[in-house]
C-alpha cells in the first residue's frame, strides 16, 4: 500500500498517474495537497484495478479523480475533500 505524505503541484500533466505495476492502494495522507494545474489530479489506468483513499485536499483543472476501469474504487474520507473546474 503506498500512503503519500508529501505535497504535490504539478504545473502540466497528471499530479497522479496509476499504472500497472503501482500498488493496487493509493492513500492520500491527511493535510496532503495533491494538485493538477492544467490536467487531472489522480488518474488510475485500466491495467488493473486501483482503490483510492482520500484524506487530504484534491486539485485540479480537468477531473479531479478519474477511474478507468470499472472496478476502480475512489473514497473521499471524513477529512478528504476534492475540487475540480
Amino acid at each position: 500500500m503506498t500512503v503519500k505524505t508529501t505535497n504535490i503541484n504539478a504545473e502540466c500533466g497528471d499530479a497522479v498517474h496509476l499504472t500497472a505495476g503501482d500498488d493496487t492502494f493509493f492513500t492520500i495522507a491527511n493535510g496532503l495537497v495533491i494538485r493538477a494545474q492544467g490536467a487531472s489530479g489522480i488518474v488510475a489506468d485500466s491495467t488493473q484495478s486501483f482503490f483510492v483513499y482520500n484524506y487530504g485536499n484534491i486539485e485540479a483543472n480537468s477531473c479531479g479523480v478519474e477511474l478507468e476501469k470499472a472496478d476502480d474504487h475512489f473514497y473521499n474520507e471524513r477529512s478528504g475533500s476534492l475540487f475540480w473546474c
